[in-house]
């Protein structure tokens, strides 16, 4: 008779990994083993929890989270570029372990994958963009449709429905509020990415010093994809949509109020979350996340404050003024509400009648 056989490390984790989490209940869509998006995730999560040189991972992850800190907006199209670049490169390079090539055709294809990511981005940043809000939209209504999907057992195609509707919201949200959302965003990213680089380079520290874990830093030697991991899904699936929100929700709030000091109120809002996450975590007795939850808030916070100045004579467009220079422009349109720094319409109405009374004189 054969002994019952020992459970598997990857069973005996505590927390599941990024994969997990984003693809919790992944059967209502599709199988998990039969979509090469979830085989490329989990390589791509197993290749960070691998890599030896976590130092390097903390580091870059520290650069990164300061630059979005300091201005998220200007910051944004490199970032997203060398993102989709490296993703993109990762890909091949999986790729071709599985078609078992050579060390030059590896190489070569990898380059090629970067070189063609790099220039159609570039090409096209702006339907890009509106590709990344789509993707996001859906990602975030999945991420805490578990509701939507018990509904689907009663109502056929209802869970489809509402992962739609978050994939249009995206796509228009990145299309009409693409600065603000950024300058809210920017920090909110920049603050998980500086906390998660800070607090993996002092857990390598604390295990050269010792090999005991300290309570109020993660374990020892763990990885700083799983510090990020553990810090930012302590809510659960829905972690994502519920900080989206409230970025979004700050920058709804600082165009609301009519105070000359907007930016309090909106702040509030962009930390509300963090404030959430650590409250669950001190509920779980986890108290590095935190003591993590408090150090990206105060980051975050204090950067939010910061970057939304940038907003002070910023006034959204209208559907209708976007359909019309869409219908004008095409896509060129978009280019103006991320790369020129908007300007108060009321500005703009008194520089064109500076420019009619100019322009009378000179005929008089």
């Amino acid at each position: 008779m054969l002994a019952p056989s020992a459970p598997t490390p990857a069973l005996e984790e505590d927390n599941p990994g990024v994969l997990e989490y984003l693809c919790e209940e992944q059967d209502h869509l599709i199988g998990a083993s039969k979509s090469p998006v979830a085989m490329y995730l989990h390589s791509l999560y197993k290749g960070f929890r691998e890599y030896r040189q976590q130092t390097l991972i903390a580091v870059v992850a520290l650069a990164v989270g300061a630059l979005c800190s300091w201005d998220g907006p200007r910051v944004w199209q490199a970032l997203f570029t060398a993102t989709m670049v490296v993703a993109a490169t990762s890909l091949a390079h999986i790729e071709s372990e599985a078609w078992e090539l050579d060390r030059v055709s590896e190489l070569l294809l990898m380059f090629q994958a970067a070189l063609a990511t790099g220039v159609a981005i570039q090409s096209g940043f702006d339907g890009f963009q509106v590709l990344f809000g789509t993707v996001v939209g859906f990602v975030c209504c999945y991420g805490i449709g578990g509701w939507a999907r018990a509904v689907d057992h009663y109502v056929n195609g209802f869970a489809l429905l509402w992962y739609t509707a978050g994939a249009m919201l995206g796509a228009l949200v990145l299309t009409l509020w693409l600065r603000p959302v950024l300058v809210t965003l920017g920090p909110l990213l920049g603050g998980f990415l500086m906390t998660a680089g800070l607090e993996s380079m002092a857990c390598l520290t604390a295990g050269v010093v010792s090999e005991k874990t300290v309570v109020v830093l993660p374990p020892v030697h763990e990885p700083c994809i799983s510090i990020a991991r553990d810090l930012l899904f302590i809510l659960g699936p829905g972690a994502l949509a519920l900080h989206g929100s409230c970025a979004v929700l700050a920058t709804i709030v600082y165009r609301a109020t009519v105070e000359d000091d907007r930016r309090l109120p909106a702040v509030c809002c962009i930390v509300a979350c963090i404030v959430l996450s650590a409250a669950m975590a001190a509920a779980k007795g986890k108290w590095w996340i935190v003591c993590a939850c408090l150090l990206w808030a105060v980051t975050t916070g204090l950067c939010t404050y910061r970057q939304l100045g940038m907003l002070q004579d910023w006034v959204p467009r209208t559907l209708r003024e976007v359909v019309d220079d869409f219908g004008t422009n095409g896509f060129a349109s978009f280019r103006s509400g991320y790369e020129q720094v908007p300007l108060d319409r009321k500005d703009d109405d008194e520089f064109a009648d500076n420019n009619i009374f100019t322009t009378m004189r000179r005929v008089e």
